[in-house]
Order: C-alpha cells, then structure tokens, then sequence
C-alpha cells in the first residue's frame, strides 16, 4: 500500500475511518488524502442576484477550514503528514 484515500462527511464513522488510516500509516510507510466532496443541485436560473454563488462559496470556505483543522490536529499529534482535498 502507498495511498489511503478517506472521504469524510465530518461524521463519527468517517472518524473513525481516518483514525485506522492514522493507526496504520504508523505501521505502514503510507500517505494519507482526506478528501471532502459536495455537490450543489442548482441551475443559472434559480441564481438570479448571486445568492447560490455565495452559499457555494460559504460550503468551500466551510469545508477548508474543516480540513485544514484536521490536517494540523493529525500532523501535529501523529507526526504524518496529511495531503486534505475538496472536490
């Protein structure tokens, strides 16, 4: 193995999920990706004064921060280094 790939919703499974990642890239010589992905179910019609845009942006933003928080936590705590993605 060289690569864990864990999707998270930020939920208690997907928690768990990265820490057996982290449990194991202790073991293994691996690296870990987190990644978050999110889709919106919008058309340009129903954004008529950039409402949706901004929420988009707000998810993004949300997410980020998310990540980053979770990336420095592991880092710092396990000494792995963590690679996070949005998609």
């Amino acid at each position: 193995m060289k690569q864990f790939l864990i999707p998270t919703d930020f939920s208690e499974s997907a928690n768990n999920a990265i820490e057996f990642a982290i449990q194991s890239a202790k073991i293994f010589p691996v690296n870990i990706s987190i990644l978050h992905a999110f889709e919106m179910n919008t058309n340009m019609q129903m954004d008529n004064m950039g409402v949706l845009r901004e929420y988009r942006q707000s998810l993004l933003d949300e997410a980020q921060h998310k990540l980053s928080e979770l990336k420095k936590r592991i880092e710092k705590n396990n000494g792995i280094t963590v690679e996070i993605i949005i998609a």
